[in-house]
């Protein structure tokens, strides 16, 4: 089963200020993301697995 993590948490392991990097990526089709509703409109999650081999985190 795939396992996804939120552009929020990403935001904050990565030390970013904001999600807009993290979302231009996304759009530029270098992370496999989805859409997922949240409050007041809509975020994305990445891919869990593709965010930590082309970042170079370990868990």
């Amino acid at each position: 089963m795939d396992e996804y993590i939120n552009i929020n948490k990403i935001e904050e392991l990565k030390g970013l200020k904001s999600t807009r990097s993290i979302r231009l990526a996304i759009n530029q089709g270098k992370y496999i993301a989805r859409e997922v509703e949240v409050r007041g409109g809509k975020s994305y999650e990445i891919l869990y697995s593709l965010f930590f081999i082309r970042t170079g985190y370990t868990r």
